[in-house]
């Protein structure tokens, strides 16, 4: 038990943390978790998650203080003991009739997202949902001042989920609150504000005795200097999605297995990443809900993290942090592959101008500067007035979790809509699922189907972009060419079903076509005679186009199949202007005509 005659020391907030105290609801962290239910088919009830976080408030002092500063006291205030913690308030049931499904869960979330905290108490709460169609739910939130959105998720971690099917449980340790810090003690706390000042001195001095750190300093002051001047003249351009209150709200979730989306980006080449492939599902989902309500298909901007730990020098020591990047998306391109290529060239562009580290140095200096200059620097580096779209991203454990033995089926975060900002995208990876969640300002979005079905019918096209891209790269004859032209052809053709028996060249004919299957399989056959079988992979009609002439051959599926097709005038303009792809082609023909008793040399007649 804690003794309250023992003197704790005191612990002030951080002066970004206090700043988003009396935010109201526009900071706060939100977090929705789906349960499956458990190998008994049960669900983990009410009581059971209420005795659980009851057991782990010891887990960090945090559970049960909140900010206080008392009267005639100044500064930050510290962290302190409630001295009336109440658990019912922070651990709630929500009031449901029968299983609740996907579109309730929504409107009970939006209604949790938009309650505000009691800043007065510890800066958390926990709701169950339950039951749900396929299992349970919590609702989970937190206000900025209390963690950021991995601190979020590893507080609540701590809180309700273990890594392994049996749960963890201990006993409730006794406790009993510290008494409140007085002003006196606030005032003689070394924490405060003289500290910053100390603080503040010794970096000053530190560059003054080290000239290397000075010149550095300079170059580097230099080089933000330029950046603000640059992100001064920047201007967002007119957007639909600049409009909007930040309410009322909308909300969607979907989930994504993360080996897929991994899968996605490894097939499209180029080092596409997964967030690549995100980013490019975004610009299909924005580029639909811009089709539906009947907006120019111009170039929407958003803002996403991008993390500096790669571009650190060997040897640097240090947290490098993460700094917002505003990158416009092309949603006038209609080819999702295409799309993300371009999005990858577009983010590998603006990091190599250095913007996200310019970013995070600024960030850092606006730590010590006084109010007037943060208000008018934030703005122009965190992506207000330039970006219409946020995109969070954490990163959680790749392992499973669970909450008194019932599997975490997703978990996702929600960041409200702010004026300006009218839709955020909040990604979270955990145990091998990515969830999203989408919160829109409905004044401005009016509605998110749009938005998701851009955004699921982009995720199908890019894996049949990803598989007629793979298929294309394993045709010989289009082996040799580069990435761009063999996304090119891939975008190209066009997919064609086929029966059982239908016939896909004629010897004699004329051909126009050139022919990859996919799937199915098909006879070769001349003259009567059957020559051979092809199937997934192979490709034929590649001589007519190449020598101008009739068919050699009779193509016939004898399965049902699906094959991609190419014009004449996309195979040659492909083929026939890369000479290592001609010599390829020039053996293909040559084994194939030899099949037939024939031969044939480029630009001689047929023998």
């Amino acid at each position: 038990m804690t003794d309250p005659t023992e003197a704790v020391a005191l612990e002030r907030l951080g002066a970004a943390d206090a700043a988003y105290l009396g935010c109201g609801i526009s900071h706060l962290v939100i977090g929705l978790c789906r349960l499956a239910k458990r190998e008994d088919g049960s669900v983990p009830s009410f009581e059971e998650v209420r005795e659980m976080v009851n057991e782990r408030l010891g887990r960090s002092p945090r559970f049960r203080q909140a900010p206080y500063l008392p009267d005639g006291a100044s500064g930050l205030p510290a962290w302190a003991d409630d001295q009336d913690f109440d658990l019912d308030y922070h651990v709630v049931k929500a009031d449901t009739d029968g299983p609740v499904n996907r579109q309730e869960l929504d409107e009970l979330l939006a209604e949790w997202m938009t309650t505000p905290i009691d800043e007065t108490k510890p800066l958390w709460r926990v709701q169950y949902i339950g039951p749900t169609e396929d299992g349970a739910a919590l609702m989970v939130k937190s206000s900025h001042a209390l963690a950021d959105g991995l601190g979020s998720i590893a507080l609540f971690a701590m809180l309700l989920f273990d890594v392994t099917v049996e749960p963890q449980r201990e006993e409730a340790a006794p406790w009993s609150p510290a008494p409140l810090p007085t002003a006196s003690e606030l005032k003689n706390d070394p924490s405060g504000d003289a500290a910053d000042a100390d603080s503040l001195l010794d970096r000053a001095t530190s560059l003054i005795t080290h000239p290397q750190q000075l010149r550095e300093a300079a170059n580097a002051t230099a080089g933000v200097g330029s950046y603000l001047l640059r992100k001064s003249r920047e201007e967002m351009p007119a957007s639909p999605l600049a409009n909007g209150t930040g309410a009322p709200l909308e909300l969607r979730t979907l989930e994504y297995p993360l080996d897929r989306l991994k899968l996605l980006g490894r097939g499209l080449g180029t080092g596409a990443t997964m967030n690549d492939v995100i980013l490019g599902l975004v610009a299909g989902g924005l580029r639909q809900w811009l089709i539906e309500n009947g907006e120019p298909l111009e170039d929407l901007a958003v803002r996403v993290p991008v993390s500096l730990k790669k571009d650190r020098k060997a040897g640097e020591a240090g947290n490098p942090g993460v700094a917002p990047m505003v990158v416009p998306l092309p949603v006038e391109i209609d080819d999702p592959v295409r799309r993300v290529r371009n999005v990858r060239e577009r983010t590998e562009s603006i990091k190599a101008a250095g913007e996200p580290a310019h970013n995070l140095a600024v960030r850092k200096m606006l730590r010590e500067a006084p109010s007037q200059v943060r208000d008018r620097i934030l703005p122009l580096i965190t992506g207000r007035g330039q970006a219409n779209v946020a995109i969070h991203n954490l990163p959680g454990p790749p392992i499973k979790l669970y909450v008194l033995g019932a599997p975490t089926a997703s978990l996702h975060s929600f960041t409200l809509p702010r004026v300006g900002l009218a839709l955020h995208l909040n990604v979270v990876s955990v145990g091998g699922v990515v969830s999203i969640g989408l919160a829109g300002d409905k004044s401005a979005v009016k509605s998110l189907d749009p938005f998701v079905r851009g955004f699921e019918e982009t995720e199908k096209a890019l894996a049949g972009g990803v598989g007629r891209l793979d298929l294309v790269r394993r045709v010989p004859v289009f082996a040799p060419l580069d990435e761009d032209m063999q996304e090119d052809l891939a975008s190209k053709m066009s997919e064609r079903k086929v029966k059982s028996g239908e016939s896909l060249a004629e010897q004699g004919q004329h051909g126009d076509l050139f022919f990859l299957i996919v799937e199915g399989k098909f006879d070769v056959s001349a003259d009567g005679k059957t020559l051979r079988e092809l199937g997934p992979g192979e490709s034929f009609g590649e001589i007519a186009l190449l020598r101008d002439t009739e068919r050699t051959a009779t193509v016939t599926a004898s399965s049902k199949g699906v094959v991609m097709v190419l014009s004449r005038d996309a195979f040659l303009e492909a083929v026939a202007a890369d000479p290592t792809s001609m010599v390829v082609a020039e053996a293909i023909i040559n084994t194939r005509l030899g099949d037939l008793g024939r031969y044939q040399i480029f630009g001689d007649g047929e023998s």
